[in-house]
């Protein structure tokens, strides 16, 4: 079995970050690619958190988190739950006007 080990370092305001955060979620067959793009020496684009410049990823992924699909499934589904509407039952007892 191979072992790979991605490191990086990054300055964020003349402060020197160290992270292995390569791409979220990536499977064993996409290693060979990623170590491509992130030749040992090679200079690459840090993608950080601007509030927490620790956090960063060299890919940030394509496809949306979890956080966000559940966001999403939440957002297109709200209006159909409040839309459900129950139906007024006529009361036979009421006089109708």
């Amino acid at each position: 079995m191979n072992a790979y080990h991605i490191e990086y370092v990054y300055l964020v305001n003349d402060i020197e970050y160290r992270s292995e955060s390569v791409a979220r979620g990536y499977k064993t067959e996409r290693v060979d690619e990623l170590l491509g793009k992130f030749p040992r020496g090679a200079s690459v684009t840090v993608h950080y958190d601007a509030k927490h410049p620790d956090i960063a990823i060299l890919e940030p992924s394509r496809w949306l988190s979890r956080r966000q699909i559940v966001a999403l499934v939440v957002l297109l589904l709200a209006p159909l739950i409040f839309s459900v509407r129950t139906k007024k039952r006529r009361n036979p007892y009421l006089k109708q006007t």
